[in-house]
């Protein structure tokens, strides 16, 4: 009875894009991928113990698309008012003593979007920041590391489902799409690529997609058949975007690591800080790699020839001219930005205050109607802009000690732990490409990494692992949990 829950799914995403006039290849693409997640379910949730229940965070829950409010086009007091009232709901939780609480990472994230959104010429986005940060911590010190991973990745789930139930049922387009001109080819088999409503940029929700994609072992907590449901739904909603949407490096990366999350979650913790750590570091050694990823590219394209653009036409290499950009905009920050600048940015949009974004909007100008506003298409090299040095070193170091502060779970890794590992590296390896991690930006994903870095450094009440579901770590060594919840 239980195996019929696949049917909403898989009606979701069937119905959806036969409503949509998609072509036969684009509902392949979805329906293979359910039943690939239906096979890795059959097979994994036999060998699992069930787990202890584990109730939502609300507030996490529902934060991602909180603040997202504004995208779609929510009145500015509503917006506001509903991120508010999730502050007041946080500060309304009582704090537990926890133990191993190690905090350091998470607090330099904060710094590094304070250090920005404080010079925002608007008030919208340091109060973003600061709500979202206190919500995120507030929260996880009072329900612990396990309830507030489970939460932070649910709420993704939710953030997608209100995507796609924007856009295909209620007809909400986002106010991003008005800003791009010229064909958004999509190599899928849609017309078009989908701009969804409660973002404003295109890359931003298949990032998120692929960041609950990684969430796949949440599907294995016998926690209750409705949680079940939404999540099932909620990885329809997923693949909807991710082929809507038509992101490629998402695509492959979601895939990849939550590949690798079911099969040796304990070897994406050990690899998770080089990661984080190649990720900062990737504008820098791009000429070395960029043969590498040209192998990679033409391996994935000959396996599947649906990841090409331009009718295979274009340079791999040069990722979607991603190599002009960051080689252009690099070259003016060493020349032209002055020394004060340079230690301390300029604020949001430093790209365009300091005037880098002149040198290569002529390449972005057939796809953005305002090429001068466009990012540097890497979230740290777009810090560098915004923050500056010390702003840079903020975020750097934010997001390699989050990853370093997961090894000291790989003793007793459970399923909850490995999928926030797993979707803090999809979310460092994405930020090569996009600004889905520069603060100045106020993405979404970047408050998404805010608080799983809260929630893994909330201490003293892990959901360990039970000896039946220890083969799925590879460890045997198996603790008993040290609080209920």
């Amino acid at each position: 009875m239980k195996n019929l829950l696949w049917v909403i799914p898989t009606f979701i995403v069937a119905a959806t894009l036969i409503v949509e006039g998609n072509d036969g290849e684009l509902i392949g693409y979805c329906l293979v991928g359910l039943l690939a997640i239906f096979a890795l379910v059959t097979v994994y949730r036999r060998n699992l113990a069930p787990s202890p229940n584990q109730h939502w965070a609300w507030e996490l829950l529902v934060l991602p698309t909180v603040l997202a409010l504004g995208n779609a086009g929510v009145p500015r007091p509503i917006a506001i008012g509903a991120l508010l009232f999730l502050v007041l709901a946080a500060l309304g939780r009582r704090s537990r003593p926890r133990d191993r609480t190690w905090y350091v990472a998470p607090i330099l994230l904060v710094a590094a979007a304070l250090w920005v959104s404080l010079r925002s010429s608007s008030f919208e986005l340091p109060v973003a920041t600061i709500g979202a940060c206190a919500t995120a911590w507030l929260v996880s010190r009072s329900v612990g590391s396990s309830r507030a991973i489970i939460s932070t990745l649910d709420g993704v789930g939710l953030y997608l489902v209100a995507n796609v139930f924007a856009y295909f049922v209620l007809g909400a387009r986002s106010v991003g799409a008005d800003m791009r001109i010229g064909s958004l080819e999509s190599t899928f088999g849609t017309a078009d690529r989908v701009v969804f409503p409660l973002v404003t940029n295109l890359n931003l929700a298949p990032v998120m997609a692929a960041v609950f994609l990684v969430a796949v072992p949440l599907l294995f907590d016998r926690s209750g058949w409705r949680r079940l449901v939404f999540r099932l739904v909620s990885f329809a909603c997923a693949i909807v975007v991710l082929v809507a949407s038509n992101g490629r490096a998402a695509l492959v990366i979601g895939v990849a690591v939550a590949v690798l999350v079911l099969l040796v979650p304990a070897l994406v913790v050990r690899v998770a800080p080089v990661g984080a750590g190649l990720s900062v570091v990737f504008v820098m050694i791009f000429p070395v790699v960029a043969g590498i990823i040209t192998t990679v590219f033409t391996l994935l394209t000959t396996v599947a020839p649906g990841l090409a653009r331009d009718g295979g036409s274009e340079d791999p290499a040069s990722l979607a001219n991603r190599d002009v950009i960051w080689g252009q905009s690099s070259s003016y920050w060493f020349v032209e930005v002055p020394t004060s600048s340079k230690v301390l940015g300029y604020g949001p949009l430093g790209q365009y205050l300091s005037g880098a974004s002149s040198t290569y909007g002529s390449t972005l100008s057939g796809t953005s109607a305002y090429p001068e506003y466009a990012s540097v298409h890497n979230s740290f090299l777009q810090q560098l802009f915004d923050g500056g040095i010390a702003g840079a070193l903020l975020l750097s170091c934010g997001v390699i000690l989050t990853a370093i502060g997961a090894t000291r779970l790989r003793p007793h890794l459970d399923l909850p732990h490995a999928s926030a590992v797993g979707a803090v590296l999809v979310l460092a390896i994405t930020s090569i490409t996009e600004v889905t991690l520069a603060p100045g930006y106020g993405e979404e994903s970047y408050f998404v990494l805010v608080s799983l870095s809260f929630a893994l450094a909330a201490g003293g009440n892990t959901t360990i692992m039970s000896a039946a579901a220890a083969p799925l770590t590879g460890d045997s060594k198996v603790l008993e949990p040290r609080h209920a919840e």
